[in-house]
């Protein structure tokens, strides 16, 4: 895969996010993959690993939040690496944000 078409499917992730698809965010991960949340009690937040977790986690995400968005701070590759860093805001039912 080349640079351009790695970013282009950095993309094609972050549009599954937007549309809070589920199915789609999940089949972008390896059956094994990892999701680390920024908030938890580790030093780096919660990790999620595997399908049936990290679709868990954005299902629960999703039934308590009215509305959540990702804004895309900044994507890199490197060889066959990709890196990208997320700023997440919430607004929960209750209100809290």
């Amino acid at each position: 895969m080349t640079e351009q078409e790695t970013f282009a499917l950095l993309e094609e992730i972050g549009g599954a996010f937007a549309r809070h698809d589920v199915s789609a965010m999940v089949g972008y991960f390896a059956k094994e993959g990892a999701f680390v949340d920024a908030v938890g009690p580790d030093p780096f937040g919660t990790c999620y690993q595997g399908h049936d977790e990290i679709r868990c986690y954005f299902d629960n995400l999703f039934d308590i939040t009215e509305e959540v968005q990702w804004e895309k701070l900044d994507a890199r590759v490197a060889g066959d690496k990709a890196y990208t860093e997320w700023h997440r805001q919430a607004t929960l039912k209750s209100g809290e944000k």
